[in-house]
């Protein structure tokens, strides 16, 4: 294999690591920040849990490290990104 494809190659085994660096903070309102640190769960939403059904429409979630996500870019879409632990690391629009 060519230095042309490993590169093409390793940059796209990084997506989701660089969709996890993602500054949330300038995309999306308090209300919505508020899910980063709780377990994303199919069950009810408490405190310290958020209820799939709960989640808008469309959303899209990514199970990082390992997940991956098309390149296509919705600007209303929410991605929310969930860890190892199920917890919500990072939510963004896009």
């Amino acid at each position: 294999m060519n230095d042309e494809m490993d590169a093409g190659r390793s940059r796209g085994d990084e997506q989701p690591e660089a969709l996890m660096k993602h500054d949330s903070e300038t995309d999306i309102g308090p209300a919505v920040r508020s899910l980063v640190g709780k377990e994303l769960c199919d069950g009810e939403t408490t405190e310290t849990t958020f209820a799939k059904d709960d989640l808008p429409p469309g959303t899209r979630i990514i199970h990082a490290p390992g997940g991956w996500a098309n390149a296509e870019h919705a600007p209303s879409r929410l991605t929310v990104i969930v860890g190892d632990d199920g917890k919500v690391t990072h939510v963004f629009t896009g």
